[in-house]
């Protein structure tokens, strides 16, 4: 898989993956190519960075770093990946490659992030993070059809 910046149709790539799964997104926005193409000009005075991970000629996922605080040395995670490219060991190897990114490249010391219950999506960040992360749960922090749902919060200090 190759990282690289990301592009304008990566982002609205992105967002098509983004509508597939919304009890996963922190905004209740539906996103679409125009909010997607206003967001990816936004980028460039942001404290957040994304990639485009690519494998042969397809973009499979598209990761980040966002609210990057240079004074905390911390960011938190960021993952969408093509659901026709899920259980391809894609997600897991584009969270290794952030987390190296961030560490190595960028010297934070933590990478946080928080999954909701509703989502389904606890057992890939379980597995695609290493074992030194810490998790805390936190109830009530998603409404989603109808009822609030839990969270999962993690933070990975840098080795």
């Amino acid at each position: 898989m190759i990282f690289h910046g990301i592009e304008p149709e990566h982002a609205i790539l992105a967002g098509l993956w983004r509508r597939e799964c919304p009890e996963a997104l922190r905004t209740p926005e539906i996103p679409n190519k125009q909010s997607q193409l206003r967001w990816f000009e936004s980028l460039e005075n942001s404290n957040h960075r994304y990639w485009g991970c690519v494998e042969g000629e397809k973009l499979v996922a598209v990761a980040g770093l966002t609210y990057i605080s240079w004074d905390n040395r911390s960011a938190e995670i960021s993952l969408i990946v093509d659901p026709e490219q899920k259980k391809k060991g894609f997600g897991r190897e584009a969270v290794e490659r952030t987390l190296a990114m961030g560490f190595g490249r960028m010297n934070l010391e933590v990478i946080y992030g928080e999954c909701y219950e509703c989502a389904h999506n606890v057992g890939f960040w379980r597995k695609a993070l290493p074992t030194r992360t810490t998790w805390v749960d936190l109830p009530d922090r998603k409404y989603w059809n109808g009822e609030y749902w839990g969270s999962h919060y993690f933070s990975v200090r840098r080795a």
